[in-house]
């Protein structure tokens, strides 16, 4: 699954319930800054107060901020991945393909709203490379697992075009998302139109694949 995530693991990894339970603790604290304050603004000795742990022991399971941001990130982005694999994990269609993707980026968009401190990261991370690096690793994950999903059913059009395709598609969500909570009037129709322009493009596939085969 994930490869250059791994980094954004705590340095030491808690084993018994009681480490695990203190390492969530940090991380629910530092998620309540987060909401707080923004990215810019978290510090490390008020999450350690926040969380009721001494100082030694949040930068016992993180090195830095970064450790810990990163990892927060990593939590958001594995529940989106893998409720992504579980809706393409037994599609053998396009038509298949196209509510999946939906469900996607439903889903996507509805985490956003309701998760104010992934929100926070989510648009810290354009500013800051640390998180910047991983939203990158993350787009190309899910690209991945979309395109995985095309190639066995456009087996007759070449592979680089469906991951650029994937990536795009992964890519120009994050960014309509983004736009979306900005203007939210506008929201349903920037959803919308970004639909239009995925499944327009998937058409085009869908065409050539066939006549492909006609040939």
């Amino acid at each position: 699954m994930r490869t250059e995530k791994d980094s954004a693991t705590p340095r030491r990894t808690p084993i018994q319930r009681r480490a695990r339970d203190r390492v969530n603790r940090i991380l629910t604290a530092a998620e309540a800054l987060l909401v707080e304050r923004g990215v810019g603004d978290l510090k490390m000795n008020e999450v350690a107060e926040r969380a009721e742990v001494p100082i030694g022991s949040v930068y016992q399971y993180f090195a830095s901020r970064e450790d810990l941001l990163g990892q927060l990130v990593t939590r958001y982005h594995q529940a989106i991945e893998d409720y992504n694999r579980s809706l393409f994990k037994e599609t053998d269609s396009i038509s298949g393909f196209l509510t999946g993707l939906r469900s996607i980026l439903d889903f996507a968009w509805t985490y956003l709203h309701e998760n104010t401190g992934y929100r926070e990261i989510w648009f810290g991370a354009q500013t800051f490379e640390p998180l910047r690096q991983l939203d990158w690793e993350d787009t190309l994950c899910n690209a991945s697992i979309l395109s995985d999903t095309l190639k066995a059913l456009l087996p007759n059009i070449p592979p680089a075009e469906l991951e650029a395709f994937c990536i795009i598609i992964c890519d120009s969500s994050g960014s309509t998302a983004r736009m979306a909570v900005q203007f939210p009037e506008r929201a349903a129709q920037l959803q919308e139109q970004s639909w239009r322009m995925i499944t327009s493009r998937l058409m085009e596939f869908v065409s050539r694949d066939a006549i492909s085969i006609a040939g």
